[in-house]
Formats: C-alpha cells, sequence, structure tokens
C-alpha cells in the first residue's frame, strides 16, 4: 500500500498539475490511495490513521455499513445529553458494541465501538446543574460513567480488539474558554464548591456493591440468582439466563432495571469504599480528576479522552484568515493549553490516552454558509496546525494522540452525481476528489451558486463558493484531487471519525451520499 507523503500536489508549477493530478492519486500522495500510518499509536487501534463512522447502533440492522471498510463505529450515550439526574441501562453503548462486533464479522476487518458520554452538558448554554449534587445529580453521573464504561470495556474484549474508546463531555473545555467560566471552576480563590468526594463515594459503592434485586417483566417478579453487582445483572440479561422468564432482550427490562437502580441508589447509607483515591479536590480540577479516576478504575482495558472545540477561544472566524504557526500559538492554542493545564485534564494521576477534535457537526453547504461553517484548504490548515500544536502542549513529553471526530461526511459534488442537497469539504481535503474539474467546473450549482459573506470569510472580492475554492489565502492555485492525510499524520491524528447526527457519514444513514464517501474510505483501506 502506497503511504507516500512527500508529493504536495497543490504546490507545483501550474503547468505541470494537469500532468501530475493522476500521479499523486496514483503513488497515494497524502493517502488519497492507501493507509498512512500514525505517529502516535493509541493501544488497541491500528498503526494507521483509522476511518470510522457513526451507527444507529442496531446490530440487527447493519446494511448501512455493510462492504464500507471503517475500523470503527461511534455512538452518543444515553439520551445523548447526559441523562441528567437519571440513573440508566448503557443500552446503546452495549448496541454500539454489539454492532461493531457484528460488522467486524460482515466486513473481515477489526471494528472498535466508541461511545461519546456527557457528564456535563454545557452545548446548549452555560449551566452548572451537573455538577449540582443536592438531588443526587452529580452521583447519578459518576454512576452512569462507571457503567457505561464498564460495558464498554467488556464490549471491547468480546470484540477482540480492545480498542473500545470513550470520548468525555464535547462542547464543555471550549465553553469554559469561550464563556470565561475560568474563575467560576478554575481559580481556587473564587472556584465553586462541587461535592465531588461526596457523589463519587455514592457512585462507586453503587456499581461495586452485589444488591438484592427486584426485576419484574409485565408485573411478574424475575428470579435473577442472588444479589449482583448493577453491571452483573446486564450481562446476566444479555447471556439469555433469563429467557425463560421471558425476558428476551434488554428493552424487556430496561424500565425495571432503571426503577431499581434507583431504589437501591436511595438506599445508600453513607459509607465510603477503600477504593476511592485519597486527595481529590471538591472542586472542578478535582471533578476532572475524579471523572478520570472513574474510568480507569472500572474500565483499564478502554482508552478515553476529552474533546475540545475550534471556536473555544471566541468564535471559529480565526481559521477564514491568513495564520502563521506563531499566530495561531498565540491567540488560540496557548489560552486553550492553559484553561487544560487549570483544569489538570491531561496532567493528572489518570491522564486520558487522547484528545478529540470536531468541526461544527452539520454539512455546512449550502445552509450553514451564513454562520462562517463552510472551509476552504487554507482553512483546513489552519485547524490542523492548532490540532498539531494542541497535541504536542496538553502534556509534557510525546504528544497526545488526537482522533478527529464528528467531521461532517458532504463532500464537493460534480455534476456527473446524483442530485445533491448538501455538501461539505473536509473528506475532499483528506482523501483527496480527482473527479473535480480544473476551476471547479463540474460543481454542481447547487454549491456553485453560494455566495459567502465577505465580513466573516475574509474573502474580498473572491466571495463566491468556487473563487473561495479555488484560492488558498496565499495566491497559490488549490487542486483538490490529492488529500492531506500527511497533515493528518504530522498533527498526530490516529483516526478520523465521519459524521454525526444529522450529518453526511459513511454508511447510508443518517443521510445516503450514494456511497461517494464510502467510495473513498475502501479506497484508502484497500487500495
Amino acid at each position: 500500500k502506497a503511504t507516500v507523503s512527500v508529493l504536495n500536489c497543490a504546490s507545483v508549477n501550474p503547468s505541470f498539475v494537469t500532468m501530475l493530478r493522476a500521479v499523486c492519486v496514483v503513488l497515494g500522495a497524502t493517502g488519497a490511495a492507501g493507509t498512512v500510518p500514525v505517529q502516535t499509536p493509541v493501544r488497541g487501534w491500528p498503526t494507521y490513521i483509522a476511518m470510522g463512522a457513526i451507527t444507529d447502533a442496531n446490530p440487527s440492522d447493519r446494511d448501512s455499513l455493510d462492504g464500507r471498510l471503517v475500523d470503527a463505529v461511534f455512538k452518543y450515550a444515553g439520551d445523548g445529553q447526559g441523562d441528567v439526574g437519571k440513573l440508566v441501562w448503557p443500552i446503546f453503548t452495549q448496541q454500539a458494541g454489539a454492532t461493531a462486533t457484528a460488522l467486524a464479522g460482515v466486513n473481515k476487518r477489526a471494528t472498535r465501538p466508541v461511545v461519546v458520554s456527557y457528564t456535563a452538558q454545557l452545548s446548549n448554554g452555560v449551566t452548572y446543574v451537573d455538577w449540582d449534587n443536592t438531588n443526587k445529580v452529580l452521583a447519578k453521573h459518576f454512576a452512569n460513567l462507571i457503567l457505561t464504561a464498564q460495558v464498554l470495556d467488556a464490549t471491547g474484549v468480546n470484540n477482540a480488539t480492545e480498542g473500545a474508546s470513550l470520548v468525555l463531555n464535547p462542547d464543555m473545555m471550549g465553553m469554559v474558554q469561550q464563556q470565561g467560566l475560568q474563575a467560576k471552576l478554575l481559580d481556587p480563590r473564587t472556584a465553586m464548591k462541587i461535592d465531588v468526594n461526596a457523589a463519587l463515594a455514592q457512585a462507586v459503592w453503587f456499581a461495586g456493591t452485589a444488591h438484592e434485586w427486584h426485576l419484574s417483566l409485565y408485573g411478574k417478579g424475575l428470579d435473577v440468582a442472588g444479589d449482583h453487582t448493577p453491571l452483573e445483572v446486564i450481562q446476566l440479561v444479555v447471556s439469555g439466563k433469563l429467557q425463560p422468564q421471558g425476558v428476551y432482550s434488554p428493552w424487556d427490562v430496561k424500565a425495571s432495571f432503571e426503577t431499581e437502580c434507583e431504589r437501591l441508589f436511595g438506599s445508600y447509607a453513607g459509607a465510603v469504599p477503600a477504593s476511592i483515591p485519597h486527595g481529590l479536590t471538591d472542586n472542578f480540577k478535582g471533578w476532572v480528576e475524579a471523572t478520570n479516576w472513574a474510568v480507569r478504575a472500572h474500565a483499564p482495558r478502554l482508552t478515553f479522552g476529552w474533546q475540545e472545540n475550534v471556536w473555544c477561544a471566541g468564535s471559529d472566524h480565526w481559521v477564514h484568515h491568513d495564520q502563521s504557526e506563531d499566530s495561531i500559538r498565540t491567540a488560540i492554542t496557548a489560552p486553550t493549553l492553559r484553561v487544560f493545564a487549570l483544569a489538570g485534564v491531561y496532567t493528572n494521576r489518570w491522564a486520558p490516552d487522547f484528545v478529540v477534535f470536531d468541526k461544527y457537526e452539520r454539512d455546512p453547504i449550502p445552509s450553514l454558509a451564513g454562520p462562517g461553517y463552510i472551509w476552504n484548504a487554507r482553512d483546513w490548515q489552519n485547524f490542523m496546525v492548532y490540532v498539531k500544536q494542541m497535541s504536542e502542549g496538553l502534556r509534557s513529553g510525546a504528544p497526545t494522540p488526537v482522533m478527529l471526530w464528528q467531521i461532517p461526511g458532504g463532500h464537493l459534488q460534480t455534476t456527473k452525481e446524483a442530485a445533491g442537497t448538501e455538501g461539505a469539504t473536509g473528506p475532499d481535503y483528506f482523501l483527496g476528489n480527482p473527479d473535480l474539474a480544473a476551476g471547479l467546473a463540474n460543481l454542481q450549482s447547487y454549491q456553485k451558486e453560494v455566495t459567502l459573506d465577505a465580513s466573516i470569510y475574509n474573502c474580498g472580492s473572491a466571495c463566491s463558493l468556487t473563487e473561495y475554492m479555488l484560492t488558498n489565502g496565499d495566491d497559490k492555485a488549490v487542486d483538490w484531487a490529492p488529500g492531506h492525510m500527511d497533515q493528518a499524520r504530522e498533527a498526530n491524528v490516529f483516526a478520523i471519525l465521519w459524521g454525526g447526527g444529522s450529518t453526511i457519514s459513511v454508511g447510508k444513514k443518517p443521510i445516503d451520499d450514494h456511497g461517494w464517501l464510502a467510495g473513498r474510505v475502501n479506497r484508502y483501506a484497500e487500495p
């Protein structure tokens, strides 16, 4: 498999572009064809940059990803908002694992489950409810996190990869920085109190104690044969041992299980489990450390990382300007690293395995041109400089591996394709799009006709989408044929996970791109 990455076709003299476009693609320049090795591997993941997709976590309906050679599938835990104030059966985590296992069998390719978990949800605005333990909200978050991690950890082993991974708290660290919450959360002189130790003790007691369960099905009690921890009850149901009593699916007893969880959780008498680590502070920094410990202690094979945003320093409009490495480091990276350092996310005793970055999840062409979500090659390059700098600065020593997650899977569509309604540029940038004609002359009209706001995109008079895609901010012509997987490698990326809940991905769901991205991913996997 070709892994040549030294040739950058975009910098070739224009008179040679036509001749060399095909050469670049054939050689796999920057990974257009053929896997690209990682610089910073993660346990349980491939030694090349992996490709992943969102899944609806339905193991009996795999058609969406059959034959589409992804290395991972991801799913949001619970209700996707953190299940505030509730104890839940991590059923979507369980099903994501089962889906990954099923796909691995069909595609003859190890497939890892990745679950996205919110234990503090600031995506919809600033709120402190997730850290309030008055009604045991914080304790229940810890309990749900532990059970999710335990189920996912076992799933990775069952899937024979030990590659199951957890993504923690999207948007939360970004909001702390963007909304100026440092005084409220990170300054030891003014930070609010968070009942970390009490909440964690109750959660660990609940998860680690064998309880007497009173489960029922259609009003009839179930015999679960003795006392069990919550994880053991889940495993009992999944094993099929309750089928003689009419339990054929976790859905049959999910509601009863969650009701029992609430009853048992309320019986906590205050004992502190011996496993609780000493030295956790009752503040935000202590909560971060306790979160890392909860995963490490209860799911030792699981790998995990916290997520950060491109807009954390104010907005993401900085990518639309010509930047140097120094200007990005000064204005964007250094302030972000300071927030992470103050919180101790990657420097505490149980530091994560990787860091996660996303781009706004929706395909931005044409409907989200207004907010500035369409990126050209210059914008992507700025983003990757930031990602690399963050990777190198989060902790001393080796760089932190990077997962690019929830990257919109739409692309620049040509007139030879079926009529489309939404697109993006991430797949074109990383994997290349040799179908685009010179000057983007064959771009579909719904994309070609988009006009960009010069005040946002810093594009002067070149504010049609076509002109913006053909300029790089440095007067160099842009060729979209080759990809830029070399930049991903240099930025310490170990995985790119495509799509989201309402965005084109590698599979047929949630939006079908008629196999375009799947074709690029397959060509990358097996050229």
